[in-house]
């Protein structure tokens, strides 16, 4: 019998890198509510590192929406492909909030994110923008 390509299940999913800062930035939120421990959240960008087609490792910073890839020696900044690969264990794992999904909407009981009118980065109950610092309006 001459071999086959693995069935479609075995291959490894991907997504985009927008779907990632999105799922981050409610991992950091956590972090910025008390949620997580300081220890807990470093432990946990571990975790966010994706490999691409070519098997580039890409994260996102810590306290920032910039991408990052691994050139062998460092971190360079860098943009992303249009899709990365999310690692099984991320799939699996019941510490991660969930990945967002594009067409999934935050329930109204949930407290909502104020965009920085500057940068554009999520903010969740803070009077200035975590990114840039910018006074926010209020929600």
């Amino acid at each position: 019998m001459p071999d086959s390509p693995p069935p479609p299940e075995s291959l490894s999913p991907m997504t985009t890198p927008a779907l990632i800062l999105r799922w981050f930035e409610r991992v950091r939120e956590q972090f910025q509510l008390g949620v997580l421990s300081g220890a807990a959240f470093n432990e946990l960008l571990q975790s966010f590192q994706f490999s691409d087609a070519q098997g580039t490792l890409w994260t996102p910073g810590a306290r920032t929406s910039q991408w990052y890839r691994w050139d062998g020696r460092q971190w360079t900044p860098g943009a992303p492909p249009e899709r990365l690969q999310l690692p099984a264990f991320v799939l699996a794992s019941t510490e991660l909030p969930p990945l967002p999904l594009a067409s999934t909407a935050a329930a109204p009981s949930e407290p909502r994110a104020v965009r920085c009118p500057k940068c554009g980065a999520a903010n969740l109950g803070k009077k200035f923008c975590t990114k840039c610092g910018t006074k926010l309006p209020l929600a």
